[in-house]
């Protein structure tokens, strides 16, 4: 049996794949690492997308939601 840092077993199959993490666990992992990303209008003919990670987005989202509401 083996044990997961936040106390949860391991299947041994999941184990045996090379993860040292539960599913749970893993999935708050995937979750953090996942891409974000949002479009920029910076040039009056096309916008680019800006990919940044999840901290950023949420920041970018902050202040994009506030300017809106000062409109």
């Amino acid at each position: 049996m083996y044990n997961c840092g936040c106390g949860n077993e391991i299947h041994p199959e999941r184990y045996a794949l090379g993860y040292k993490v539960c599913l749970k666990c893993g999935d708050k992992s995937a979750l953090k690492q996942k891409p974000y990303g949002s479009i920029i209008y910076d040039h009056k003919t096309a916008g680019s997308i800006q990919i940044t990670n999840k901290a950023t987005f949420d920041l970018y989202k902050k202040n994009i939601l506030q300017i809106r509401k000062e409109k």
